[in-house]
C-alpha cells in the first residue's frame, strides 16, 4: 500500500484514496461545466460578468433552499423534543387532549 511506502500517519487503502479523488474530480467537473459560457437570448455567448452573476444567483438559491430544509428538520426535531418534555411534566389528561383536571370535588 502506498501509505506504507510513504509512511503516512493514517493508514488507508489505495482504493479508498482513489475513490476520494474520483469524487473530488467529479465535483470539479460539475463546477467547471456550470461555469462554461451559455448562449444568451441574442444567440451570443455570455460575458464573464454574466457568467459570474448566474453562478452567484444559483449559489444563493441553493443556499436558501438548504437553509429552509435545515430549518424544517430542526423545527421538527425541536417540536418533538418539546412534546416529549411536556408529556413528562404535564398530567396525563392534558397531554391526551382532555383539558380538564381530574380532581374530585368535595
Amino acid at each position: 500500500m502506498r501509505c506504507d511506502e510513504e509512511a503516512w500517519p493514517i493508514r488507508k487503502k489505495d482504493n479508498y484514496i482513489e475513490e476520494i479523488l474520483r469524487q473530488r474530480y467529479k465535483r470539479l467537473r460539475t463546477l467547471w461545466r456550470n461555469a462554461q459560457p451559455r448562449l444568451t437570448a441574442d444567440g451570443l455567448p455570455e460575458t464573464p460578468n454574466e457568467i459570474e452573476a448566474r453562478l452567484v444567483e444559483r449559489k444563493e438559491k441553493l443556499g436558501k433552499e438548504s437553509r429552509q430544509a435545515t430549518r424544517r428538520c430542526n423545527v421538527r426535531i425541536l417540536s418533538s423534543a418539546w412534546i416529549s418534555l411536556l408529556k413528562s411534566y404535564l398530567p396525563r389528561n392534558i397531554v391526551a387532549g382532555k383539558w380538564f383536571l381530574t380532581t374530585s370535588s368535595p
